[in-house]
Parts: structure tokens; sequence; C-alpha cells
């Protein structure tokens, strides 16, 4: 995905340039209408296509991934900024349309792993209690960010890794890490039966 990345980036920019990305002001989350206009940008859309909700309590949706993350992936690399409800480029983020794009990969990823603009389960918007009285169990957004970062970089180079056996060896590699401090606040459709 290296090359889609490059390539991708600079769409989003451009994007973002002609001022069609919107977010909101204090999470700095995406619109679904921002979601929509990046889909259509990245190559081949996003892993899992974007739904209506059937039933609300039992949404079962991934929903967007690489859409929802490149405006906050920029956003904590100082490449766009908030500006009313609209993301503009900043002075760095024009800059990096001329210059190559592997480079500002590396900075932003780097940047990323310390950001704590948002938690990626967030994203997870079936999984209840993030907000409420869960979010107090929630463990820190950087070790958890940490130690799939550290295990990532141990992984092979060219070559695709099954989930299932990522995440063994993310506990085999002693990068193992706790989401919640208490699980039982967290949830799935209704909090009686979810836990």
């Amino acid at each position: 995905m290296e090359l889609t990345a490059q390539r991708e980036l600079l769409s989003v920019l451009r994007l973002i340039d002609s001022g069609k990305v919107s977010v909101s002001d204090k999470a700095r989350r995406p619109s679904a209408a921002a979601i929509k206009g990046i889909t259509h940008v990245l190559e081949g859309g996003d892993y899992y296509p974007v739904l209506p909700v059937k039933r609300r309590w039992h949404d079962e949706s991934a929903g967007p991934i690489r859409a929802f993350a490149w405006p906050l992936i920029v956003q904590a690399g100082g490449l766009a900024q908030l500006s009313g409800s609209k993301l503009q480029l900043t002075k760095v983020g024009r800059n990096v349309l001329s210059q190559p794009t592997h480079e500002t990969l590396r900075r932003l990823w780097s940047k990323w792993v310390d950001t704590t603009i948002v938690d990626e389960l967030s994203r997870v918007e079936c999984i209840k209690g993030q907000t409420g009285k869960g979010k107090r169990g929630l463990t820190a957004v950087s070790s958890r960010r940490n130690a799939i970062a550290d295990t990532l970089a141990e992984c092979p180079p060219g070559s695709w890794i099954f989930a299932d056996d990522f995440r063994r060896f993310v506990r085999a590699s002693g990068n193992d890490f706790t989401v919640s401090r208490n699980a039982w606040d967290l949830y799935i459709c209704e909090k009686q039966y979810g836990s």
C-alpha cells in the first residue's frame, strides 16, 4: 500500500485545498460528506462500503477506515488545520504538494504515533459506552498505539500478515496492550446483554 498511500495523500490534500473536507470543531472527526468525498478519491474505495444503518442497536457495519483516518492524520502531521468547519492546508501542507511524498508519510507516521487527536477505537461506533462511564476505564491511546507501532516495526517488510497472526505476534513479542481497565463498561447493542 506504500505507493497507494503516496497517491492518496496528495489526493486528500488537494481535496482539502479545494475546501471539500469538513470536520467537527471539537473532535475534529470528518463529516459524513467529507468521508464520502474522500472515499471517491481513494484507490479502490475504502476497505468496507458505507452502508445505511438498518437497526440502530444492531449495526454491524465496519464503516470507513481510510476515509475516516486521512483527515485525522493530516491534522496530526500539521498539514491541515481547522478553519471554521473545514480543513485548510497549512504552509507545510501546501509545500508537501511539491515534495517527495514518501518522506512526508514517514513524518506523518511519527507524528501520528505521538498524537492524541482521536482514539481509533471511537471509529467503531457499535462499541457503546466509550463516551460514558466506559471512557474512564480506557487506557491511554499512546500506550496502545506504541505497542502496535513497535510490533509493526518488527514485522517482515514486503509481505502480508493475517490479522490473527499479527495479534498472536503482538502478544509473543511482549508488546501486548489493554484497551480498557474495565471492559464491562463497554458493550455492543444493549449494556445488559452486550458487555
